[in-house]
């Protein structure tokens, strides 16, 4: 199947990020930079809510520098102690954090994974599950393109597991391509600019149609299990 060479314009950006302040202040600085540059170009930011942590400082900085801001937020979060309303946002409660997640992602063009922990790998991952189903049912034209900001080195070690479960067949060759690593803000938003101007995601967009029979149909007997 062709990939689809139709130039997709970026109108949303979905950031994942902690809701917490990390302790290098190099992944702070990232946050405020992809607000305003998303802000700057006139897009808006999809995003968990709220205003607390690195999320607060992304969403500030897109009201700041012009941009939309919509938040998606649970209720048990928006109700808890530590949660701080962002002015100048549009919020919507959810009761599920899989609704929450569902939210931000349907209303985003293209993801920014910032400095994160548990929640953040989460929602980074299910785009990048959403994805690996699109290429398996030949649907490249539909992705959405997943940049990780490997700040001072934070998901390094997260990219060598990609390829060690690469190396032991439990992942398709190629789709760690489906997450671009970039060490810099002008280096991230330099590829979404290169995906939506080629309209494609190179490198795994015409990737070999898995074979079933050789992946899934595997019985005991094959593989010679000993009891």
């Amino acid at each position: 199947m062709a990939a689809s060479l139709k130039k997709k314009t970026i109108k949303t950006v979905g950031v994942f990020c902690s809701s917490r302040i990390p302790s290098d202040p190099a992944q702070v600085q990232a946050a405020y930079d992809v607000g305003a540059e998303i802000g700057k170009r006139g897009w808006a930011l999809s995003y968990g809510g709220g205003k607390s942590g690195l999320m607060g400082v992304v969403a500030q900085s897109v009201l700041d520098n012009g941009g939309q801001v919509f938040g998606v937020i649970t209720k048990a979060f928006k109700e808890s102690a530590g949660y701080a309303p962002l002015v100048g946002s549009s919020e919507k409660v959810v009761t599920h954090l899989h609704t929450r997640k569902a939210g931000i992602i349907r209303r985003a063009d293209a993801f920014i994974t910032l400095a994160g922990g548990i929640g953040t790998l989460d929602e980074k991952w299910e785009v990048a599950a959403l994805n690996d189903m699109l290429i398996a049912a030949r649907s490249p034209e539909h992705l959405k393109p997943m940049i990780v900001m490997n700040i001072n080195g934070l998901y390094e070690e997260e990219k060598t597991l990609m390829r060690k479960l690469i190396g032991q067949g439990l992942i398709h060759p190629g789709r760690e391509k489906m997450i671009r690593s970039a060490d810099s803000v002008t280096e991230a938003f330099t590829k979404l600019d290169k995906w939506s101007e080629e309209g494609i995601m190179r490198g795994i967009d015409l990737a070999p149609a898995i074979i079933e029979p050789s992946v899934h149909a595997a019985n005991a007997a094959q593989l010679k299990l000993k009891p």
